[in-house]
């Protein structure tokens, strides 16, 4: 059996978190695209993609980047943006294969609901 994930964790020393998150989707998108994957696949409501840290005036602070349920449609539409943009295709199909998970897991929700009634 797959060892759970527990994100990713990247040491960026004094570098500033927004500068190094601003200079860096092609490690971050990838990394949500693949906590969310784990995410819905397995039926969480929450995952850890990537965690970030850095280092301040001596104090280590740690940065953590969540995929989460309620967020998942904007989350997969930024990451989406992004992979176009860069023509990363393969990261584009796993992102519309999640879109249409979902969009299976809704009409099966619905279909269920209704034959309640």
């Amino acid at each position: 059996m797959d060892e759970p994930r527990r994100g990713t964790k990247i040491n960026i020393g004094d570098n500033d978190i927004y500068l190094w998150t601003h200079d860096n989707p092609q490690i971050i998108f990838p990394e949500l695209v693949t906590a969310a994957e784990e995410m819905l696949y397995k039926g969480e409501n929450e995952k850890l993609a990537l965690e970030v840290r850095n280092k301040i005036n001596n104090k280590i602070r740690k940065f953590e980047f969540f995929v989460r349920r309620e967020e998942i449609d904007d989350t997969l539409a930024k990451a989406l943006d992004w992979a176009e943009g860069v023509e990363e295709y393969e990261i584009c199909q796993r992102i519309k294969n999640l879109q249409d998970f979902l969009e299976i897991k809704s009409l099966e929700s619905f279909i269920s609901k209704s034959k309640k009634f």
